[in-house]
């Protein structure tokens, strides 16, 4: 992640993001309340600081080799009880055979606002955000994290802002770490690129935490609850 909320002097949210996300609102993207078999989804509570800041939310729905996915995001940090801070994203996705083919997401950082469109384009994607208006290769993963398939994917894009960023995983070892079911074993990678981050899977592929560096402390996505595999959707929808 590039500096932000918590990457520098200012509470800046671009880190909690990209390294959290570190830390969909077209029509044909919105998900019914209808629970099918076909779903699963997770939340994740974002801690700084020994203070629950705010949550993350995937949900996902599998419709033959598609893939739509919400992201939901909101964070409010306060000191004293003063506001310092506050973002919210809402994010929406939709992926075929493993193909992003548009993401679309709205995003509020303090009074700032940001719009981003990410659409196919032939053997590209092209991208109109604040940070980056072009197109880049279609092989690109964004900062949403759900499936461990993104780990072997070097670009990824900023569902913030467009900016592409370059990655570069690797594994290091096995941790224990904190769920709301308890702890659970998990593979840790560590990125070596744009973003200060690790990402935890388990024995499954699915996501379930992340932690970063936050102004010389930790911050945390720690699972909260979960419905279903959602890397078991997203295999489901690749090329056999």
């Amino acid at each position: 992640m590039e500096n932000s909320l918590f990457m520098g002097n200012n509470l800046n949210r671009r880190t909690l993001l990209f390294t959290a996300s570190a830390v969909l609102s077209a029509p044909s993207l919105v998900l019914s309340s209808q629970t099918f078999e076909t779903e699963a989804s997770r939340e994740f509570l974002v801690k700084w600081r020994n203070m629950t800041i705010g949550s993350s939310n995937v949900r996902v729905r599998r419709d033959q080799k598609k893939l739509r996915t919400e992201i939901d995001v909101n964070l409010v940090v306060k000191i004293f009880g003063i506001t310092f801070y506050s973002y919210s994203l809402k994010n929406r996705e939709l992926w075929e055979e493993g193909q992003l083919i548009k993401l679309t997401s709205e995003a509020q950082e303090n009074k700032k606002k940001d719009q981003l469109s990410v659409h196919k384009k032939a053997n590209n994607l092209h991208i109109e955000g604040s940070k980056f208006t072009g197109e880049i290769s279609e092989n690109a993963a964004t900062t949403s994290y759900f499936t461990s398939d993104f780990l072997l994917r070097k670009l990824w894009i900023n569902t913030h802002n467009g900016k592409p960023l370059n990655v570069d995983f690797m594994a290091s070892g096995e941790e224990n770490i904190s769920t709301f079911s308890g702890e659970r074993i998990a593979k840790k990678w560590v990125n070596s690129g744009d973003l200060d981050l690790s990402l935890f899977y388990d024995a499954n592929g699915d996501w379930i935490g992340s932690s970063f560096p936050v102004r010389g402390e930790q911050a945390t996505m720690i699972l909260n609850k979960e419905k279903n595999s959602i890397n078991d959707l997203w295999k489901k929808t690749l090329s056999q």
